[in-house]
C-alpha cells in the first residue's frame, strides 16, 4: 500500500511501479505484484466504485487513505481467493498504522459498501452491460442493482475497463465504438511473458518452462517470476522481449557495423539484441534517464563489448565513428496497455 500511496501522489502521471520485495516470501511477493498491477490497471473502475461508496471524490483524500481504499477495493472486486472481511480488515489495519487512524472509519465503511455492491454471479463473456465488471480472463463479475455502471456507452466503457475517456474518444474517432470496446477489453488481459531465444547458444529449458511462440525465435515463459530472473541472470543469450519490440531491428539485419550506438537503451533489452545480432561489434549504450543509466551499468558490468556513456556530452567523443545508430524513442505505450497499465493514465 505504501507504493500505491506514492503513485496516488502523482496520479495520473504515474511512473512504472517498482515494488520492493525485500522480506517477502515468493508467494507474498507474487500477490503484491498482482495487487499493484490490478490497482493501476483498474484505477478508474475502483475510483468510481469508491466515490459512490464514500460519497466524495477519491482525489480529495490523502494519498495514504486513497491507497488503503484502492488496494482494499481491488481485492474485493478482482481477487476471489481473498475473503472480503480479510481485505477490509487489512486496509483498516494498515491505515491505522500509517498514521491516519482517524480515516479508519471511512475506509471501513466505504469498503464494506463496495463489498455489498459485488454480485455473486460470474459470466463467461463480458458484454459491457451496466451490471457487470469485465475480468482479465474475458468473463465478467456481476454488480448489485445499487452499483450499476453509467448509462452513456463511453462513460460506461471508461469505468468498466479503467480506460480514460479522452483515450477512448480518440479510438472512437479513429475507428469506431466497437473497435474501442475491443481494444479496451483486450487491455485487461494478462500479457504473456515472451523470451527472445533466436540467438540461444545453449539448450533451452524444458517445455515445462518454455513453449514456442507463434513468432519464430521466441518462446512463451510458463515458469515463475523468480525462475525467469534466475535464468536471465545466468544467461546473456536469451532475454525477455516481445516480437513487436524486436522487429524494429530487422531493418539492420543485412548490415555488419563495427560500432553501434543505442541512444535510448532503457534497461538494455535492445542493447542485448544488438550484441547478439552483431557479434563483432561494440555497442555504445546511453539513456537520458539517470536511473536507467545506473541500471545499465549493473546489467552490463564488465561486458567487453559494451561501452556505457555516462552523459550526453560524452556522446560527442564518438561523432563520425559510429556506423549504426539506434533510437528507440520513448512513446505512449498505448499499443501495450496490458503490459504497461500505467500508460493508459498518461495517454
Amino acid at each position: 500500500m505504501r507504493l500505491v500511496a506514492k503513485l496516488a501522489r502523482r496520479f495520473p502521471d504515474i511512473p512504472i511501479a517498482q515494488l520492493d520485495e525485500q522480506g517477502l516470501e515468493r508467494r507474498d511477493a507474487a500477490l503484491a505484484h498482482r495487487l499493484v498491477e490490478t490497482t493501476i490497471k483498474r484505477w478508474l473502475t475502483l475510483a468510481w466504485l469508491l466515490e459512490g461508496a464514500a460519497k466524495r471524490p477519491l482525489a480529495s483524500l490523502e494519498p495514504r487513505v486513497q491507497a488503503a481504499l484502492l488496494v482494499g477495493a481491488a481485492q474485493l472486486c478482482f481477487f476471489d481467493r481473498v475473503p472480503a472481511r480479510a481485505a477490509v480488515d487489512e486496509s483498516v489495519r494498515w491505515i491505522s498504522h500509517a498514521g491516519r487512524s482517524r480515516a479508519a472509519g471511512l475506509v471501513n465503511a466505504a469498503l464494506r459498501r463496495v463489498a455489498e455492491a459485488m454480485g455473486q454471479e460470474r459470466r463467461e463473456q463480458a458484454t459491457l452491460a451496466r451490471d457487470e465488471l469485465p475480468l482479465a480472463q474475458g468473463g465478467a463479475r456481476t454488480l448489485a442493482p445499487s452499483a450499476l455502471l453509467p448509462r452513456d456507452p463511453l462513460d460506461r466503457l471508461s469505468v468498466a475497463t479503467g480506460t480514460p475517456r479522452p483515450l477512448l474518444r480518440r479510438w472512437v474517432k479513429q475507428w469506431s465504438l466497437a473497435e474501442a470496446q475491443r481494444i479496451a477489453l483486450h487491455s485487461l488481459r494478462d500479457p504473456p511473458t515472451i523470451v527472445h531465444t533466436a540467438y540461444a547458444r545453449h539448450p533451452l529449458p524444458g517445455a515445462d518452462l518454455l513453449t514456442p511462440h507463434e513468432s519464430p525465435g521466441f518462446h512463451l515463459w510458463k515458469g515463475s517470476r523468480q525462475a525467469l530472473a534466475e535464468l536471465l541472470g545466468q544467461r546473456h543469450d536469451v532475454w525477455a522481449q516481445d516480437p513487436a519490440a524486436a522487429a524494429a531491428l530487422d531493418l539492420a539485419t543485412e548490415l555488419s557495423p563495427r560500432l553501434v550506438a543505442d541512444l535510448c537503451a532503457g534497461r538494455g533489452t535492445k542493447t542485448k539484441q544488438l550484441l547478439a545480432m552483431f557479434p563483432d561489434a561494440t555497442v555504445l549504450a546511453y539513456d537520458d534517464n539517470p536511473k536507467r543509466r545506473r541500471e545499465l551499468a549493473q546489467v552490463f558490468q564488465g561486458h567487453s563489448r559494451v561501452v556505457l556513456v555516462e552523459d550526453r556530452q560524452r556522446l560527442l567523443d564518438w561523432a563520425g565513428k559510429v556506423e549504426l545508430v539506434v533510437v528507440d524513442a520513448p512513446c505512449s505505450n498505448t499499443a501495450v496497455l496490458a503490459r504497461r497499465p500505467e500508460a493508459r493514465h498518461r495517454a
